[in-house]
């Protein structure tokens, strides 16, 4: 069977992209660190990156070269988009915070 995939030589590659600017490694660090000072809207837990969807990823309401990421609780596993800061997915005692929004308005 003939190989399918064939790396390219790192010194070919090095060659390819010299004098180019590296704009991408800036961007990274500035999204890295955007995630990082997330907490989670409901409970206030730290939160790990997660992937919502390729359209999330990549749209066209994007202010980054780089495909962006959602972030889920690793508490209660709320999971949300801190772009737009809306809810992807309740997680855990999602009932509590429906009883809290209801039991706020009457």
């Amino acid at each position: 069977m003939p190989k399918v995939y064939q790396e390219l030589d790192p010194e070919v590659a090095a060659s390819a992209i010299e004098g180019y600017e590296d704009v991408l490694s800036g961007e990274a660090t500035k999204l890295e660190a955007f995630y990082r000072q997330q907490r989670c809207p409901r409970c206030g837990g730290a939160c790990e990156k997660y992937f919502i969807s390729v359209e999330h990823a990549f749209g066209e309401n994007s202010d980054t070269p780089l495909p962006r990421s959602g972030l889920r609780c690793s508490q209660c596993e709320f999971a949300f988009d801190p772009h737009s800061g809306l809810a992807v997915e309740l997680g855990k005692g999602a009932d509590r915070v429906i009883e809290r929004v209801t039991s706020g308005s009457g």
